[in-house]
């Protein structure tokens, strides 16, 4: 999410899975993602999409000064209708 106000300008946010059942391998192509103030975006099937089950997302910044936030959500079942669908909020961290 791009945390700036008004005139804070665009953020450009780069992604990259990463396999934890890998030892840590980079996996999947990088997702970039342009960002207004305010705006947020969730790409849908990230973990999915690069073939990773266990492992998480570096968030880097490509472009833009204004602040921004990270989180992630882990969803109960590998799909969606299956097990509770419950999903855990996962922090960003430094």
């Amino acid at each position: 999410m791009n945390a700036g106000s008004d005139g804070a300008g665009t953020v450009v946010l780069q992604l990259q899975a990463y396999d934890g059942d890998a030892g840590g391998a980079a996996r999947g192509d990088a997702v970039s993602v342009t960002l207004a103030p305010g705006q947020w975006a969730q790409p849908a099937d990230f973990f999915r999409n690069s073939g990773v089950v266990n492992g998480w997302v570096r968030v880097t910044r490509l472009s833009g000064t204004a602040p921004w936030i990270a989180y992630g959500v882990v969803n109960d079942g590998a799909r969606s209708g299956q097990r509770t669908g419950d999903g855990a909020y996962v922090p960003m961290t430094k």
